[in-house]
């Protein structure tokens, strides 16, 4: 439960990063 989280979270924080660049 908490890995499947912390996967969420990387997803969005690479998605944001590249969406930002």
């Amino acid at each position: 439960m908490g890995i499947t989280l912390i996967w969420c979270l990387a997803l969005v924080l690479i998605k944001w990063i590249t969406s930002k660049v």
